[in-house]
């Protein structure tokens, strides 16, 4: 059963959602589909803010809370480590 995970994402605009969504999926076998469903600029163009559904596959088990939790930690480091992406908190 995939469950599915959002997170805003802000990225400079001359880093492209492909470039965020191919670090995401290194990070771990059990991401399945991403798909951006919300894209903004902000005033300067400078930034781009994006909406990001990332699925969780649970091929051969289920992941309890800390699991979860601990994937998605790893998500949010491994982008702003590689992309420079920061977490969008509001």
């Amino acid at each position: 059963m995939p469950l599915k995970k959002d997170f805003a994402f802000v990225i400079n605009s001359n880093t492209s959602a492909e470039e965020l969504i191919r670090e995401i999926k290194k990070v771990d076998v059990n991401i399945g589909e991403i798909t951006v469903f919300d894209v903004y600029h902000n005033e300067d163009k400078s930034e781009l803010s994006l909406g990001i559904e990332v699925e969780i596959l649970q091929k051969y088990k289920v992941l309890n809370a800390q699991e979860i939790n601990l994937l998605m930690d790893n998500i949010i480091k491994t982008v702003e480590k590689k992309v420079g992406a920061k977490l969008r908190t509001r």
